[in-house]
This record gives C-alpha cells, structure tokens and sequence, in this order.
C-alpha cells in the first residue's frame, strides 16, 4: 500500500464527515480545482462534491500486526513492547526517512489527525469566506495539511492536479484567495509568473513558509510590499505534522519567517536537548528539538524496528534538527544537525554564511556544505548561483566574506555553478546538500565549476 493510497482515501473521507458535522450556521467547506493540463475549461470550476464519487474507507485496510512498529504510548497507538493500547484508528501514513534515514511510512490516528486539524486552524484563525490556495500535492505532508486546516477552519481550498503557475496565480484571483502554504521555491516560482501577468492577489492574506531555499526572507518582503501579506515561518515533518508549529502574529514573540514557532495546541510539548546524552539544555543554548504529543507519529507502518531508534528512552521524538528554545511553547529552528558545521571548534550555522553571500547583489542563492581538510578539520565550502552576466569571481566573493564574517566562519573555497542540484518532492524542490558535498570532495573541473 502505498502513502498516496493512504492519503487519497482519507482525505475524501474527511471532507465528508468535515461537511456532515460542522453546525448549521458555519459555511459548507468546498474545493476548487483549476482544470487539468490541456483543458480549455475557466479555472474557477465550482465545488467539488463532497457527498459522492469519492473513494470508499473501506478501502483502507488495517495492516497486519507485524506490519506496525508500536511507538507512542502517550494517546493511541501501541506500546513499545507490541502490547495494543489502541484508542485511535490509523488514518494517514506520509512516506518518511525521518532521523533514521531508512525509507518508512509515519502514520497518524484519526483522532489525533482531527485534533491537530483542528489545533492548527484554531491558531490560524480563519474568517468567513476565507480560501486556501494550495498546490502542493496531497500526497504530502504539507499539502494535505494545509488542505485539511483550512477544510477544519471552515475556509475553501484551491487545489491543482499538477502545478502551472499561471492557471494557478489566474484562479487565485478570480477565487480572492486568502491564505498560502508552501515552500520558498514554488513561491519565488509564482512570483517570477507575476511579474509578467500582474494578476490581481490584493486578497492575499496570510502565508505559512518553509523556507527550503533559503529565500522566505525576500519572499516575505515582496508578498508585503505588493499586496500586504502577512508571513510568517512554519514547522513540521511527516512524524509530527506540518505546522506543528508556527509564528503568530498576534503573540508576545515577534514573528519570523524561519522554521519553528509556537506549537499550535497546549498539549504538544518540546525540549532542547544534548542530542549525545538527552540530557536538557540550558536556557539559551541550541540542541536538538526533541517534541512530545498526540502530533508525534503514532507508528511506523512496514518498519523492522528501525523507527523506535527516533524516540529517546523516556519517550521524546527526536527531530535531528538544531534548535533554540524562545519560552515554554516556542523554539526556533536553526538547521538540520547533520548540516551543522564545527569550524575552528565552533559550532556554525551554514545559513548564516549562506544568508550573507546572498546580500551580494550579483548572487542569487548560495548553500554551504563541509568536507575535511588535509588534517582532518572540517571546513566550509560555499557554491554559489550568480545573477546572469555577473562578473563577481569566486575569489571576489570569498573577499565579501572575509570583511564581515568572523575568520573562522570564511569559507575555504567559493564555487560559481550554473544551478543548484535539487529534488523534487511532495512538498516542494529541496536542495542536495549531499550532492554538494560530493562535489566540495571532487577537483572543481570534475564538479561544479568555479
């Protein structure tokens, strides 16, 4: 059985007990979805009919005791041992590597699903009338999320059967969509479409971004000069939910558009802790971010046990992400713990090297990757994408970096390439810092250039 399987069914089924129990005074939830590739149809098709047509949950079968890897104890789920106290149904599983990096399938209960729909969408804070616009597949985490937030909300959602920016940005204008969830990269990819077709998006309200490109920054600025948009940074993952967590605009912490915020219902819990002894960290200091609640994957479907190796002994999810703790129900997230560099023994963020290059007017994107020295030291090598006809040499950025950062945080070397090597996913086009530190090991006229 495949995730999409999962997914498909659940989310069809959803709608309908959305629809069926929400009180008489609260707008029905619709879909919208612009035509498909090819069709001559107008993008603002109507409703979609939650009453029929759609998939059957009996068609999601349980799977086999041994096919479920018991984790959570806290509500629903199984025990660790294999004993069964189940209070909750599976009802999603989204395709995972998690922290252990073997391929599995994190599913999630049904009452835990509605609980955190429900916590999400609470926080968002829908209004009337208010619609979604969500492209990103519902095979996905983020997608699905979104998608069923808003339905919990009682907004509508626009959704595409494969994503074209202009059928979108055109539906997204003549729907008065309101409300965005999804990566940097798809984001700058509309914006790039919009300058061109300069539809009207003056509806847009509120943005959740995940900044997988490192552009949420500029992305934030352009949607808040042109139409006023409000964004704000979101975090999750398919063990724990997308928008797990994210920052408020209406809270006693200034909002950002990095990963991390405050989690969306009082009931989930986090730490930082020192990813080699579980111990907490002190006030201030960054560690992994361990979370605890009904958010956390219930179990882990077709795994060997290889899930369990994600959970602390006392019972705390580790993310494998470095973050710092801002109070007691909000953290920021700094990077993934693989990605952090320990230059000079100092531990270094790649993003604050990388966000620097950046401010060089003749660099679009740069990503930092490490690789060993000739002693064995870890140091940092940039590769940068420039602006076309730039004329910025490798050397001449490696010199931007030097008059601003400290000596150690300098990179060893600064590679030009053409284009960053990317991979598509569910919720958007990820950069391979694998890849790159492929090519940081390699001879430049063997990788990726200079």
């Amino acid at each position: 059985m495949t995730a999409h399987g999962f997914q498909r069914v659940d989310f069809l089924t959803t709608l309908r007990r959305v629809a069926e129990g929400l009180p008489d005074d609260t707008p029905t939830p619709f879909v919208l979805v612009t035509p498909a590739p090819g069709s001559s149809e107008e993008p603002d098709l109507g409703a979609w009919d939650l009453g029929g047509g759609s998939a059957d949950a009996s068609q999601l079968q349980e799977p086999a005791p041994e096919a479920v890897a018991g984790l959570r104890t806290d509500s629903g789920g199984t025990t660790g041992d294999g004993g069964d106290n189940s209070r909750d149904v599976l009802t999603v599983a989204f395709t995972t590597s998690g922290s252990t990096g073997m391929p599995k399938l994190a599913a999630h209960g049904e009452a835990d699903t509605i609980h955190h729909m429900q916590s999400a969408a609470a926080q968002v804070g829908f209004r009337p009338g208010d619609l979604m616009v969500e492209p990103l597949p519902y095979s996905g985490v983020f997608g699905y999320v979104a998608g069923m937030v808003a339905l919990f909300g009682g907004a509508g959602v626009l959704i595409q059967p494969v994503f074209e920016p202009e059928v979108l940005l055109r539906a997204w204008a003549a729907e008065r969509g309101t409300h965005y969830v999804g990566g940097d990269d798809m984001l700058a990819r509309l914006r790039e479409v919009w300058a061109s077709s300069r539809e009207d998006l003056s509806s847009w309200r509120w943005t959740g971004i995940g900044d997988f490109q490192g552009m949420s920054e500029e992305i934030a600025a352009w949607a808040a000069a042109e139409f006023g948009t409000r964004s704000v940074g979101v975090y999750g993952s398919s063990e724990v939910f997308a928008l797990t967590s994210f920052w408020t605009l209406d809270g006693d912490v200034e909002p950002r558009v990095g990963g991390g915020g405050h989690l969306v219902a009082d009931d989930y819990a986090y730490r930082i802790a020192d990813p080699a002894t579980e111990e907490e960290m002190p006030d201030g200091e960054r560690g992994e971010l361990q979370l605890r609640g009904r958010n956390v994957v219930t179990s882990y479907l077709g795994d060997a046990g290889e899930g369990k190796k994600a959970f602390s002994d006392d019972g705390w999810f580790r993310t494998g992400d470095l973050a710092e703790a801002v109070d007691g129900q909000t953290y920021a997230y700094i990077c993934r713990i693989g990605d952090v560099l320990r230059l000079k023994g100092f531990m270094v963020d790649p993003a604050e090297i990388e966000m620097h290059l950046a401010t060089h007017p003749e660099v679009i994107i740069a990503k930092v990757v490490g690789r060993a020295d000739a002693a064995g030291e870890t140091e940092a090598v940039a590769f940068v994408v420039t602006t076309p006809g730039a004329t910025v040499t490798s050397e001449g950025l490696q010199a931007y970096t030097k008059a601003e950062l400290a000596r150690y945080k300098v990179p060893s070397e600064v590679r030009i390439v053409e284009d960053m090597p990317t991979t598509a996913g569910t919720n958007g086009r990820k950069i391979r810092t694998v890849t790159l530190r492929e090519w940081a090991n390699e001879p430049v006229a063997e990788g990726a250039g200079s």
